[in-house]
């Protein structure tokens, strides 16, 4: 893949970016080289907006949080290729269904901080979007972190 058409990923964390790390870790190990990632230090609308707006190719992914950031994003810009939901505090809200972009949605079904009700319900509303439940986990995906990531990058590789 040339450097011109190397896909950008952006990680952007939810309220507790440091809940994120790990799983971001176990992203970067298995999306890389194949894409350029560039993780966010804190979940920042501003601080996506100053990074995004020169990159042509960008796939969104976002933790809790961050989820509802890479959709408000979206919603207003219209421009990256791809999102990656990760147990998202977005709100169901028929809008959603203006985006027309892919979408990954990975919820565990033990999730105490935001019901995996949620995502079942925003998977609905989206136009083109995949639901992933992982039996038994909760909101930080604790110990399934390498196993979320392929899912993620198989999905991602599924989109050329």
């Amino acid at each position: 893949m040339t450097t011109e058409s190397k896909k950008t990923i952006f990680l952007i964390p939810g309220a507790s970016p440091k809940a994120a790390r790990i799983f971001f870790d176990a992203i970067n190990t298995s999306l890389k080289p194949e894409f350029e990632i560039i993780e966010l230090e804190r979940a920042d609308e501003r601080d996506l907006l100053s990074r995004v707006k020169n990159v042509k190719l960008k796939i969104l992914v976002g933790k809790s949080a961050g989820g509802r950031i890479a959709v408000n994003y979206q919603f207003e810009n219209k421009d990256a290729q791809a999102l990656v939901l990760l147990a998202p505090g977005t709100r169901s809200d028929n809008r959603l269904s203006q985006i027309q972009v892919p979408i990954l949605i990975v919820h565990g079904t033990k999730d105490n901080v935001i019901p995996l009700e949620n995502s079942r319900k925003i998977a609905k509303l989206f136009k083109n979007c995949k639901l992933v439940e992982i039996p038994g986990i909760g909101h930080s995906f604790e110990g399934k972190e390498s196993e979320i990531a392929e899912i993620i990058k198989e999905w991602i590789i599924s989109l050329h």
